[in-house]
């Protein structure tokens, strides 16, 4: 999978502007410089840098500062198109479809309406798993800054307040006080931690109104200027891989038996996998923690979401839980019952 050059550069200058130089975080990532002159990248570059961001920052809330960063401009044809929408909902709308294209290596994004709610749920892709965190908060937190950018001048962080009723995701609330300040001020609305989806919650009759900015001009050359993204020939290995799994029941195989329904050899499987920076160990682990996040939600016993997803003993599902989601199953069902909102 590949991705745009200017992602790495908005990363880059985000970490320069927190202390870290361009060099410095390349050298740290063991990137070769030379992958990074093209006008596309390959994902496992991008992941290599947000890993080493982390490190050389020690911050774990990284994903905040860039996000406020992020205006219409840096978002280029798709902000541009959601920026020029007739209304807010149309906005949303634009910049749900396109935004999914530009950003398939990194997450689904999907709208849903529902009574009074719209709701943009934000699901990482598996090759991300190592990056969830920085690639949720960076979406919500330039969520804010375009929304700000739309109402400048007609209301500010209250309207925004009228607008999004709060965000949902699914890792545990930070355990440092300052460090929930910083969400509350960065994101304006409330912010609910360990929740079963990652999610936007707009309330509909306000960002159901007129945009003043409606340009239908802009619409019509924007949707020309928005291109796709190099991705794998054909379906992405990764979902193809996930529909195989499906037929499994969670009980898994080895990486052979998927390779060779694949129609290649495990060595050239693995291969292909380590080139998109993805392993497969985290495709089965990525299945297994969505489906645990929805039947923990749904209140099953801990003893019985083990045993329906392959495990011999709860005392494995604990750890495979802790590792997945930074809490144990216990803390996140206690999370889920208090709404851990801020």
């Amino acid at each position: 999978m590949y991705i745009p050059i200017d992602q790495i550069h908005q990363r880059t200058k985000c970490c320069e502007l927190l202390g870290v130089p361009r060099e410095q975080l390349v050298a740290h990532a063991d990137v070769d410089e030379n992958a990074l002159q093209g006008d596309i990248v390959p994902l496992r570059c991008f992941i290599r840098l947000i890993e080493a961001a982390l490190v050389v920052t020690d911050d774990p809330n990284i994903g905040i500062v860039l996000g406020k960063q992020l205006n219409f401009m840096k978002h280029g044809a798709v902000g541009a198109l959601a920026f020029a929408s007739p209304t807010g909902v149309e906005s949303l709308l634009a910049f749900v479809n396109h935004s999914q294209q530009a950003n398939a290596p990194f997450m689904k994004i999907q709208q849903h309406v529902e009574g009074e709610e719209i709701r943009i749920t934000l699901t990482p892709s598996l090759s991300v798993q190592s990056i969830k965190k920085f690639v949720v908060d960076t979406a919500l937190s330039s969520c804010i800054t375009m929304i700000r950018a739309m109402m400048s001048g007609i209301g500010g962080d209250s309207l925004i307040k009228k607008a999004i009723k709060y965000f949902s995701v699914t890792y545990a609330a930070p355990g440092a006080i300052q460090a929930l300040e910083r969400y509350q001020n960065a994101l304006v609305v409330p912010v609910k931690f360990g929740q079963p989806e990652c999610q936007i919650v707009f309330h509909r009759n306000i960002v159901g109104k007129e945009n003043p900015y409606f340009s239908s001009g802009l619409i019509e050359s924007m949707t020309k200027a928005i291109k796709p993204i190099p991705s794998d020939d054909g379906e992405p290995l990764v979902s193809r891989i996930e529909q195989y799994l499906a037929a499994y029941d969670f009980r898994f195989p080895a990486l052979k038996v998927i390779a060779a329904q694949l129609g290649m050899s495990e060595r050239t499987l693995h291969r292909r996998l380590a080139e998109q920076g993805v392993k497969y160990r985290e495709i089965c682990d990525g299945l297994r923690a969505g489906q645990a996040r929805e039947w923990m939600a749904r209140s099953m016993p801990v003893d019985e979401v083990a045993y329906r997803l392959g495990y011999f003993d709860a005392a494995s599902f604990y750890k495979a839980f802790k590792r997945w989601e930074g809490v144990s199953p216990s803390d996140y069902r206690r999370l889920i019952k208090e709404g851990s909102t801020l």
